[in-house]
């Protein structure tokens, strides 16, 4: 099959140009955001440490978002090459597939790298303010002219990080998405895989020099002496990594069985979309350990509703639970339950749940919800033995729970604030905190004192905003009119919110930090 290299290369970058330049636009808000909340504290405060800026739960939905969107992009182009050449559709399903493969790389990614973008921001910040501390002519200046000097100056800062950014992880992006377009294609390894080097001149010499080299589709690229699964693939290092624009393709073996059937292939086609492809063959580990557990993840997920039980089963019992019987409902899609179990893995491997008052008893897990519950766990009164955890299925009961910060009314939702695009997850995040902790359970005492102490002044707090009709400060901080139930509300709403939300809360920020204190692995 001969390949049209030139063209493959050209279309490639027009696709990676869009992707930048929606990302960029993103990022670069939140870069901004952030460095402006940091002016305005040491404009008006004269405040030198912001830790509190470029939180990384915000920068992990960064990535999420970055490998999800680029990816899904990517993965449809690839495909769209073939799309005249197969002779029947694909599965449905495979779009919110590849949306949680390429959700979950992007996560799994994040996690490796946030730590060092928040500090690189953070000293970035903290540099800039201390320089200016010691000028005597910045030091005279009144505190707006001083703001709109530091904005000026941070609008650069803005933009070049986003780029740096974003302009690395759209190339790993789209080069991850589409080896999953091409796995959905050719089944098994019955492919060789290209390196393709960009055109430009800033192209290292290193991947000019691995331009046309070919591998079979579960061997490494060997560039610069480093071993790499495509381009972009962070097992590389920095060095071979940042700002590349490289491509790859896979080229079918003779003896290739495309997955829907195909006649021919014409690659480097350009342009192109398609929607349903088929299921995702499991992917060889490669590369680096990130690498690795990324696709192990999204070989992971359930093909079926009776794969998603087992493996919910399997989850629960890996943490020493019990099961006596898992229930699932219809009503939610393969998609749905393969998300909420991939949630569930983080949370399990980051939080102890394995308490001895969970592990006394074999449990019953429901996907149902009720006419008076969404979900709820069940728990024996004396003891506080963990019995039932119904995570429910009524995804979308509450339309919207994002904050309104009004300052014309009290705005008082049902439950706390939550992103919209994680509103689908609240009720098993909210479970999930009474699984980790329950007011029943004697062994959590000391921790829900603590908890106490936080629920009085949040109230103090609202009650004094309600009276003084401050109605901003108290949207600012509501937490719903769930969390009023009780102490076990209280603690889940605002966990809810600081999991699910890019922007929580005070008090669930407050709620969130004391949880990972007392239950964090």
């Amino acid at each position: 099959m001969e390949i049209n290299r030139d063209k493959w290369q050209t279309e490639f970058e027009k696709n990676l140009d869009k992707a930048e330049r929606k990302q960029i636009s993103k990022v670069k808000r939140f870069y901004k955001k952030e460095y402006d909340k940091g002016i305005q504290s040491f404009v008006s405060q004269g405040q030198t440490s912001f830790k509190l800026l470029f939180d990384e739960k915000d920068l992990l939905k960064i990535y999420r978002d970055l490998y999800q969107e680029t990816g899904l992009q990517f993965a449809k182009w690839y495909s769209g090459n073939f799309k005249k050449f197969i002779k029947k559709s694909f599965d449905k399903n495979q779009i919110d597939i590849w949306k949680n493969a390429f959700g979950s790389f992007g996560s799994a990614m994040g996690a490796q790298r946030v730590t060092l973008v928040k500090g690189t921001a953070l000293k970035t910040l903290q540099r800039i303010t201390q320089q200016l501390i010691s000028d005597p002519e910045f030091m005279t200046m009144g505190s707006s002219q001083q703001a709109r000097i530091l904005r000026n100056q941070f609008s650069l800062y803005s933009q070049q990080q986003a780029e740096r950014l974003v302009r690395t992880e759209t190339t790993a992006a789209a080069n991850f998405a589409q080896k999953e377009a091409a796995n959905s294609i050719f089944p098994g390894v019955q492919k060789d895989k290209v390196w393709i080097a960009a055109f430009d001149d800033r192209v290292r010499d290193s991947h000019a020099a691995a331009d046309g080299q070919q591998v079979k589709e579960n061997d490494l690229f060997i560039v610069g002496g480093q071993q790499m699964a495509f381009p972009g693939d962070p097992a590389g290092g920095a060095a071979e990594v940042i700002n590349c624009r490289c491509s790859h393709y896979y080229v079918p073996r003779q003896d290739a069985q495309a997955a829907a059937g195909i006649d021919g292939f014409a690659l480097g086609l350009g342009g192109g979309s398609a929607t349903g492809f088929g299921m995702i063959d499991a992917i060889a580990a490669v590369g680096s350990t990130l690498v690795s557990s990324a696709q192990r993840m999204i070989s992971d997920a359930a093909k079926t509703l009776k794969e998603a039980k087992n493996q919910l089963n399997d989850l629960f019992s890996q943490y020493g639970f019990n099961i006596d019987k898992i229930t699932m409902s219809r009503s939610l899609t393969l998609a749905q339950y393969n998300e909420r179990i991939q949630e569930l893995k983080k949370l399990m491997s980051q939080y102890n749940f394995g308490t001895e008052a969970n592990l006394q008893r074999a449990i019953i897990i429901l996907n149902k919800s009720t006419r008076g519950a969404n979900g709820y766990v069940s728990s024996l009164r004396n003891g506080g033995n963990l019995t039932k955890i119904n995570f429910g299925d009524e995804v979308n009961r509450w339309s919207s729970r994002n904050r309104i910060v009004s300052t014309e009314e009290f705005v008082k939702r049902f439950g706390s604030a939550v992103d919209e695009a994680n509103n689908h997850l609240s009720t098993m995040i909210h479970e999930m905190a009474h699984v980790m902790a329950r007011s029943n359970d004697p062994r959590h005492r000391e921790f829900f004192n603590k908890l106490k102490e936080i629920r009085v002044s949040y109230r103090a707090d609202i009650a004094k905003y309600q009276q003084a009709n401050n109605y901003k400060a108290y949207n600012e901080i509501y937490l719903g009119r769930y969390a009023n139930h009780d102490i076990d509300e209280f603690l889940a709403e605002g966990w809810t919110e600081y999991r699910l939300s890019s922007n929580p809360s005070q008090y669930a920020r407050l709620i969130g930090e004391l949880i990972d204190q007392n239950f964090k692995s």
